[in-house]
C-alpha cells in the first residue's frame, strides 16, 4: 500500500506516597506515505488536543513531527524530521544508517535541539533485531541505549 496510518492511545499516570495521585488520557496519530521504492514522507501528531492530569492540572504538551527517509541503495539509509514541541524551538533530527553486511548496520545521527549526536550498531537476524546506541549528554557523560526488537508472526 502506499498509505499506512496509526492511532495510539495512551494513558498517563503518576503517584506521589502521602501526597497525591493524578492521570489523563491522550492520543497520537501517525503516517507514512510511500511516495515511491525509495522515498517516504511522514507525520506524527502526539496529544494534538492539549490535555491535564486530573487533580494537579499539570499539562501534557503537544509535538508535531514532520519526515523524510530515502533509501539511497542497498545499504545505505537517510532521513531527516522537523520536531516542534509545545513551548521549545524546532529541532531538526537527522541521520544515516549503512547496512554493511547482510545482518550488520552502523548508524549515525544529531538532533539539532540538544546539540548532542549519537552513534549506533545493530545486528539482525530472521525476525529479530537488537540495537546499541549511545550519545554524550553535558551533565550525564556518556547515555548507552539497547534495544531488542521482534517482528512476531513475520517470516524473513
Amino acid at each position: 500500500p502506499w498509505l499506512d496510518v496509526g492511532m495510539q492511545f495512551n494513558y498517563h499516570g503518576y503517584t506521589v506516597p502521602a501526597y497525591t495521585s493524578a492521570s489523563t488520557v491522550n492520543f497520537e496519530l501517525g503516517a507514512i506515505v510511500h511516495v515511491n521504492d525509495k522515498v517516504a514522507a511522514a507525520f506524527h501528531v502526539y496529544n494534538p488536543v492539549g490535555g491535564t492530569f486530573a487533580k494537579t492540572q499539570e499539562k501534557l504538551c503537544s509535538i508535531y513531527k514532520l519526515g523524510i527517509g530515502y533509501d539511497a541503495s542497498e545499504q545505505l539509509f537517510i532521513a531527516a524530521e522537523l520536531v516542534q514541541q509545545q513551548a521549545c524551538g524546532l529541532n531538526v533530527n537527522a541521520g544515516l544508517q549503512y547496512q554493511f553486511a547482510k545482518q550488520f548496520f552502523l548508524r549515525l545521527g544529531i538532533a539539532t535541539g540538544t546539540s548532542t549526536g549519537y552513534l549506533g550498531a545493530g545486528i539482525s537476524w530472521k525476525t529479530l533485531r537488537l540495537d546499541l546506541t549511545t550519545t554524550y549528554h553535558a551533565q550525564l557523560g556518556l547515555w548507552p541505549g539497547l534495544l531488542l526488537t521482534s517482528a512476531i508472526g513475520k517470516k524473513k
